[in-house]
This record gives structure tokens, C-alpha cells and sequence, in this order.
């Protein structure tokens, strides 16, 4: 996907991980490019414009795909810099991704359909814990911050939002979770202590 205003490009590029790697350096080493930026590099499970091998959009807020692509990635584009939200509003107005993402999670059941693989997302301690977590029961999102488990509410976003893009989280309703009586938060801790201890007994990943 491209587009073009005010003297900027934006362009959206999908293929594998090696593929994109070598087109970007070819681009960035391109003389008749300036300020060269990517603003989201991102895993996805399936393509957002797999209908077209390059399509021109002129109105991206029209372009269905675009807006699922940008609402998928809120998370990312509530990191970027000052300046580089300056040039994405140019072409697509961010405001709306961060209303909609503020509470996107809140109010919701989730559960992870299985461990992620982590050649494709960073591991560390918390997200370990996060997933032994997701995979062993639901879990509503306010219990997830009453765990304190994760640093922040916005790194918690951040991992569900990795786990959606991946295909793994799983929203579930109230009736599929009934009857299961909620584990108490001491026990849980003591699971992730245990799961902490046998990884660091065995060498290896849980």
C-alpha cells in the first residue's frame, strides 16, 4: 500500500522477514529518498492487503484495510516520537487509534490458545509468567493489573496486543468461564514462583 501528500510517502510493506529486510536497505540506500523512517515493524498472522501487490490509496481514513492494520497497531503508535506522529497525521488521523485502544482490553475475559513462539517475540521473566498465566485459565484484564505481575498497564497492552497480532489471545464470554471457581492470588503467585524455579533448575524455557 502507498500513498503520497504534502512531499511525504507512506507506505505499507508485507512479505516475509528476510524479504522485507533486504527491500529496506535497498530503499534507505536509495539517493532519491530523504528521512528515511520506519514507524511500525511488526509480526502479523495474515496479510492486510493480500489482494494487491501495490495499491495506491489516496484517502487511507476510506481504506478499510489501512484502519484495521493502524487499529492492530495502536500499541506501536503510541510509542512513536512527537515528530514521527506529526508525519503519520498527515495521513491518517492517530487520535482516533489511541481513544479506541484505551479500553479495547478492559472489561474483557482473555486466554492464550498457546504458548507464542518466541523466535518471534522477545521473552523476559514477566511474559513468561503472563503466558503460564493466560494458558492455564481465563483471566480478566482488572485481575491481570491486580497482579502487579506486569510493570504497567501499557506493557500489559503491549504483550496482548503482540498476542493478537499472533493469533493467540482469545477473547472468552462469562458463560464459557462459569463454574470455574477463580484462583486465589497468593496461589497464584506461587505458581509463577514454582515456574520460575524450574526454569532456572533446568536451563531452560518453560
Amino acid at each position: 500500500m502507498l500513498t503520497y501528500r504534502g512531499g511525504y510517502y507512506l507506505g505499507v510493506l508485507e512479505g516475509s522477514t528476510t524479504k522485507l529486510d533486504e527491500l529496506l536497505v535497498k530503499l534507505n540506500c536509495d539517493k532519491r529518498h530523504e528521512n528515511f523512517t520506519v514507524l511500525v515493524d511488526t509480526v502479523a498472522r495474515k496479510r492486510y492487503f493480500s489482494d494487491w501487490h501495490m495499491k495506491l490509496a489516496e484517502s487511507l481514513s476510506l481504506d478499510a484495510g489501512f484502519t484495521k492494520f493502524m487499529a492492530d497497531q495502536s500499541n506501536q503508535v503510541a510509542q512513536l516520537t512527537a515528530g514521527q506522529l506529526t508525519l503519520l497525521n498527515q495521513f491518517y488521523d492517530v487520535s482516533e487509534i489511541a481513544a479506541d485502544h484505551k479500553a479495547s482490553y478492559r472489561d474483557r475475559t482473555l486466554k492464550l490458545i498457546r504458548w507464542p513462539d518466541f523466535s518471534v517475540i522477545n521473552q523476559s521473566p514477566e511474559l513468561v509468567e503472563l503466558c503460564a498465566l493466560l494458558t492455564n485459565r481465563p483471566q480478566r484484564y482488572q485481575d491481570l493489573l491486580a497482579l502487579n505481575q506486569v510493570s504497567s498497564s501499557e506493557k500489559l497492552d503491549q504483550y496482548l496486543d503482540k498476542f493478537d497480532s499472533l493469533g493467540l489471545l482469545k477473547t472468552v464470554t462469562p458463560q464459557a468461564e462459569s463454574g470455574v471457581a477463580p484462583l486465589e492470588k497468593s496461589a497464584l503467585r506461587f505458581i509463577y514462583k514454582m515456574k520460575r524455579f524450574l526454569g532456572a533448575t533446568q536451563g531452560s524455557r518453560i
